[in-house]
């Protein structure tokens, strides 16, 4: 334990000297007057003003009233089961879909056909309250009465339809239990409510001017917003409050820039209207927390400070270490073959099910199974009428799989039959047919990572090697008495 406090201490110590080098080294090349470094400092500065401001002058509900409470606990906690049934394309599952209205087992087709993760259990989803149930099911079942079949509908890569098989009146002994979280809810819910109308406000109360020219001049070059042409320089405010400041072409393309970088699913339009709702509420929030002297506050003026040193080096890293890191298609190729099994995805399983109601009945079927019966008439005896083609079932993720199912396949070889094992429908048994490693992915689909990891390196030995360098030119002072005190301030023995 001595030893490890006394390497932490080290550690820690070493670590205060390379940040004070680079701080000198940044200082003396003048980093801290770059424009650059300065607006992140005054952007610092602006959001903590802003962030004093809004405590003293929002006001936020601190309860959720009882009728709110108890109103949600009515609409969203009774409870509903329903069987889901999923194939590739819309005719398959009319298919399905029809030999269920003409009597077929819809539990044992979803296990023999089904591509969704409830397959194993006949696509069971076993009593969900109505607050955990998906949207995308939620529309369906919301108009249907139980034994009732959803019309088809696609979801994610294939189409559905759904059964309603039970739906139960709300438990009034369940509301104490969930009372607390549903106050959360509603308390965050109020207070979202409280701060939207709070910011309408003073938009309304502080007036905006908005270049017209400048806008349509942005939204004509929607289609290069990925190229580095679309935040060209662009002077004359775009948006600019009444007695307040303004934000220039150039830096609303900026913003919209990295919004949109950040996710480029999102339609053009709705990034650039959001970017302007946000460049709105930041324009007329500083202007009222500078003329609250909020700029001038203690608590601002301490908490920017205090990020100065972090800003600085990590602006000082941006200009020395990331600008000299390159990449190259041959060491992509290397690391990728370096690192097959890394890649890897999860090892995949073949099996067969069978899911018997009683446990008498499933300790005699696994028994039988483990004993050498055939799979197939084992699961015709108590499935009549119904086929099941053994060792052709598709193989499965190990992750996709319950942690029991897992459990019981750390000792199972290919050919044999599990115990029973308890789900929510009844008993499992399964016979484990054949195993595999995960597959590797192709290098265009982990090449993110790959160039994430190559980048921490090149970043970590250009960095050792500044570091190295600044030590070689530097004098290095080590007051022990005094190192002493500030790793012992109460005098605490080593």
């Amino acid at each position: 334990m001595e030893d490890q406090r006394n390497m932490l201490a080290d550690q820690l110590l070493e670590k205060k000297v390379n940040e004070i080098l680079m701080v000198q080294d940044a200082i003396a090349a003048e980093m801290d007057q770059n424009p650059d470094f300065v607006k992140k400092i005054n952007d610092n500065e602006q959001k903590y003003a802003i962030q004093e401001y809004v405590k003293d002058n929002l006001v936020l509900p601190e309860v959720a009233s009882q009728e709110m409470v108890r109103e949600y606990f009515e609409n969203y906690y009774y409870q509903v089961q329903f069987r889901q049934l999923s194939v590739r394309t819309k005719e398959e599952a009319e298919q399905m879909q029809a030999k269920v209205l003409d009597g077929a087992d819809m539990d044992a087709l979803a296990k023999e056909f089904s591509l969704d993760s409830k397959n194993l259990i006949g696509g069971l989803h076993n009593l969900l309250f109505w607050i955990d149930v998906e949207n995308i099911f939620r529309d369906q079942l919301t108009s249907m009465s139980v034994g009732q079949l959803s019309d088809i509908f696609p979801i994610n890569d294939a189409f559905a339809f759904i059964r309603l098989e039970k739906k139960l009146p709300l438990d009034e002994d369940l509301y104490p239990k969930f009372e607390k979280k549903i106050n959360s809810l509603i308390l965050g819910q109020n207070r979202q409510v409280a701060w939207d109308g709070f910011v309408e406000k003073i938009i309304e109360e502080n007036p905006f001017q908005e270049d017209i020219a400048i806008m349509m001049s942005v939204l004509a070059d929607s289609g290069i917003v990925l190229e580095p042409e679309f935040s060209r320089i662009q002077p004359g405010n775009i948006i600019e409050i009444k007695n307040g400041n303004g934000i220039s072409g150039t830096e609303f393309r900026e913003k919209l820039s990295f919004e949109f970088k950040s996710d480029t699913t999102i339609p053009f339009s709705k990034i650039f209207n959001d970017t302007r709702d946000l460049v709105m509420k930041e324009l007329v929030l500083s202007k009222l927390a500078k003329e609250g002297g909020y700029f001038d506050s203690p608590n601002v003026i301490k908490r920017t400070n205090q990020d100065w040193e972090s800003e600085l080096i990590q602006f000082y890293l941006n200009e020395t270490v990331v600008p000299n890191i390159t990449f190259n298609r041959k060491e992509f190729d290397e690391f990728y073959q370096l690192n097959l099994d890394n890649f890897r995805g999860p090892d995949e399983v073949r099996m067969n099910f069978l899911i018997l109601k009683d446990k008498p009945d499933a300790e005699i079927a696994s028994k039988r199974l483990r004993d050498g019966a055939d799979f197939g008439r084992i699961f015709q005896e108590y499935n009549h009428g119904q086929e099941i083609s053994t060792g052709e079932s598709k193989f499965i993720k190990m992750t996709e799989l319950s942690s029991n199912i897992k459990e019981a396949l750390k000792t199972m070889e290919p050919g044999q039959s599990s115990l029973p094992i308890e789900m929510g429908a009844g008993y499992m048994v399964f016979r484990l047919d054949a195993m595999k490693k995960g597959t590797v992915p192709p290098i265009e689909m982990v090449e993110i990572d790959i160039r994430r990891a190559i980048y921490q390196k090149k970043f970590n030995d250009i960095l050792d090697k500044n570091l190295d360098l600044l030590r070689t030119n530097s004098e290095i002072i080590r007051w022990m008495d005094r190192i002493d005190e500030y790793l012992n301030p109460a005098g605490e023995s080593n």
